[in-house]
C-alpha cells in the first residue's frame, strides 16, 4: 500500500483536481506584513527534543511542538480552539535549527490529512519553500529556487489577518502564560524582539 499516492488519487478525483492545489486551497501562511516586521528570524531560542523539553543548553532550549503552535497562534491573535484535526508544519523540516525552529516564516497551518505530505513528499516541500521564497524571500538554505509547474496557475488561500502589532500580541499572551516553556526559553536567551538578551524578569 503507497498512502501518498492513494491521497493523490483522491485528490485528483477531488474538487481540488490535483494534491498541489488542495495544499494551497486548505494551507494557512501569515500574512507577508506580519512577517516583514520579523524579517525572517527565529523568535526564540528553541528547538525540538520532546524527551528533553525545557532543558536549556548553552545555545537554546528543547521543547515539544508546544511552543510552534504558540508562536503561531500567539503572534496572528489566534485561538488554538478555533482548529481541529489540524497540524503545525514546518516548511523546512530541521528541528535542531535555533534559526528555523521558530521562524514564523517557516510554519504554516494545514488540515491534519495532508500535514504528511508537507513532511514526505517532494512535489509538496518544493511547492511549500518557492512560496515561502515567493512571498516572503525566506530562503534559509539559500537554493537556488525554480518556479515549479503550473505555480502561477495555482489559487492559494487567503493569508491570515495582518497583524498591526506582532510583539504587542506575542507579549499579551506571554503575560497569561508564565509557565509557558516560550518565557523560560525569553529568561535564558531573550527573544527577536530585545535581539536575544537574556530577560530574567517575567512581564508584569
Amino acid at each position: 500500500m503507497d498512502g501518498n499516492k492513494i491521497l493523490t488519487q483522491i485528490l485528483e478525483r477531488s474538487e481540488y483536481g490535483s494534491k498541489e492545489q488542495a495544499i494551497a486551497s486548505l494551507s494557512y501562511f501569515t500574512h507577508p506584513d506580519t512577517i516583514k516586521v520579523l524579517n525572517n528570524r527565529n523568535i526564540f531560542k528553541i528547538v525540538r527534543n520532546a524527551a528533553k523539553r525545557g532543558e536549556v543548553t548553552s545555545q537554546s532550549m528543547y521543547d515539544d511542538n508546544h511552543s510552534v503552535h504558540d508562536i503561531f497562534c500567539w503572534a496572528n491573535d489566534l485561538k488554538r480552539t478555533t482548529f481541529k484535526d489540524v497540524q503545525f508544519n514546518h516548511i523546512y523540516s530541521d528541528p535542531k535549527s535555533v534559526e528555523k525552529y521558530t521562524c514564523l516564516s517557516n510554519i504554516i497551518l494545514t488540515p491534519a490529512f495532508l500535514a504528511k505530505l508537507t513532511d514526505t513528499d517532494k512535489i509538496i516541500r518544493e511547492l511549500l519553500e518557492y512560496r515561502a521564497f515567493d512571498i516572503y524571500g525566506y530562503n534559509p538554505d539559500r537554493k537556488s529556487f525554480t518556479k515549479p509547474d503550473n505555480y502561477d496557475k495555482i489559487a492559494w488561500l487567503d493569508f491570515l489577518p495582518r497583524q498591526e502589532n506582532v510583539m504587542k500580541n506575542l507579549e499579551k499572551r506571554i503575560k497569561t502564560s508564565q509557565k509557558n516553556r516560550a518565557v523560560l526559553s525569553m529568561q535564558h536567551f531573550g527573544w527577536v524582539f530585545n535581539n536575544f538578551t537574556p530577560r530574567q524578569k517575567n512581564f508584569e
